[in-house]
């Protein structure tokens, strides 16, 4: 249940990355706040930057399952 919580925040983080990052809203932006359009990118990097280690700090306390178990060795 940890890795399709995991996979859905990716995906919503790329998601909303590749919307921020779009000229269509960028244009929208611009429009509505006229002159301090110059400062879009001063805020969306630390909200990308804040986004992308929310995500990391959760795939890291995931913990690991191997995906193969290694036989016990017949003793000799």
């Amino acid at each position: 249940m940890p890795y399709l919580l995991l996979a859905s925040r990716w995906l919503g983080y790329g998601a909303l990355h590749s919307l921020l990052a779009g000229n269509a809203t960028k244009n929208r932006i611009s429009r509505r706040t006229g002159g301090f359009f110059r400062f879009y990118r001063l805020f969306y990097t630390p909200i990308a930057v804040a986004g992308l280690m929310a995500i990391l700090y959760h795939q890291s306390r995931i913990p690991e399952a191997p995906l193969m178990h290694r036989p016990v060795q017949a003793g000799w």
